[in-house]
């Protein structure tokens, strides 16, 4: 009999990524869970072979059905969603309450024998540098309630720390590269050094599933309470914007701007983004993050099974057509 699997924001990027890759193994039956059971993304699940379920994180009584009998959960939740109608402390404040609740609901289930935890490190005024992220400091808050409050929840839970997406140039305009005049020339603005390196998932439509399969074909190696990173290397933005011209043929430029200039174009998406840009670029050596740490080839997953960033960017060229 095939094992449940439930996977949190199915119909997003990471659990996209992590539902489609447990979708080809018959070993496991993949429990989707949407907000939106009659949407296109989730049908199209359906038709491959996953069951729908209906839970929202802002109604936690939805949670324990969507959980029922699993024996793996990935969990995952959006600090994005919130950050322009509610600004970036209380987007995090928001997305720490719904990864309490479900955690708290996991905590209780009688079948649950893996947690995968999305997560991302702690970047606090205690840090060096005195820097806060609040889209850090959501997720990280749920980690430290789990080992706190949870002990043994935290002996069956991996924490996955996914790094930046490639597909984050084509998503997003705040990432995208921008055409500048008449010419053809782009130009790629960010309030951060270019000096400062990025740590790079590859394609996380990807990257996130074959190692989450990874973990469960091998759940001692992470377990109990080891870091797995999505992450292929380290970047600085010159070097992803040069990726992203051999992959697209278009020349670009990086323009390096003040937090000022970008929280005008962006405006409580760009101070998030600057935030972390000061946390990188100034305490990414000292900060407070899980050294804990096992490495994709301790699950057998070796850089060729991965996605990287240019033939990412190139699948997407289209984008900038």
């Amino acid at each position: 009999m095939a094992r449940i699997v439930t996977v949190f924001g199915a119909t997003g990027a990471q659990g996209g990524s992590v539902a489609y890759e447990l979708l080809r193994n018959k070993e496991w039956k993949v429990r989707a869970i949407t907000r939106s059971v009659t949407g296109e993304k989730a049908r199209v699940l359906e038709l491959n072979g996953a069951e729908l379920v209906y839970a929202d994180f802002e109604r936690p009584e939805t949670l324990a059905s969507a959980v029922s009998g699993a024996e793996v959960v990935f969990g995952v939740t959006d600090y994005w969603q919130y950050i322009e109608n509610h600004g970036n402390v209380e987007a995090g404040n928001i997305e720490t309450r719904q990864g309490i609740c479900l955690v708290d609901v996991l905590a209780l289930s009688p079948t649950l024998k893996h947690f995968i935890w999305s997560t991302l490190p702690r970047a606090t005024p205690e840090s060096p540098g005195a820097v806060e992220v609040p889209h850090f400091n959501a997720k990280n808050r749920v980690d430290m309630y789990i080992k706190e409050y949870h002990p043994k929840l935290a002996a069956k839970t991996t924490y996955l720390g996914v790094g930046w997406y490639a597909e984050n140039m084509a998503w997003y305009p705040f990432f995208s590269p921008q055409k500048y005049g008449a010419w053809g020339h782009y130009v790629f603005i960010q309030p951060c050094s270019p000096m400062t390196k990025i740590p790079m998932a590859g394609s996380v439509r990807k990257n996130v599933g074959v190692l989450v399969k990874a973990i469960l074909d091998r759940p001692e190696v992470s377990l109990p309470g080891k870091v797995v990173q999505v992450a292929i290397g380290l970047m600085t933005y010159p070097e992803l914007l040069a990726t992203w011209s051999k992959a697209t043929g278009k020349n670009a430029t990086y323009v390096q701007c003040t937090r000022e200039v970008f929280e005008s174009l962006y405006p409580a998406t760009g101070l998030e983004l600057a935030l972390q840009y000061v946390f990188l670029n100034n305490v990414a050596s000292s900060a407070e993050v899980d050294t804990n740490i096992v490495e994709a080839s301790a699950l057998g997953v070796s850089q060729h099974m991965l996605v990287g960033v240019e033939e990412t960017l190139r699948e997407l060229s289209s984008s900038w057509n």
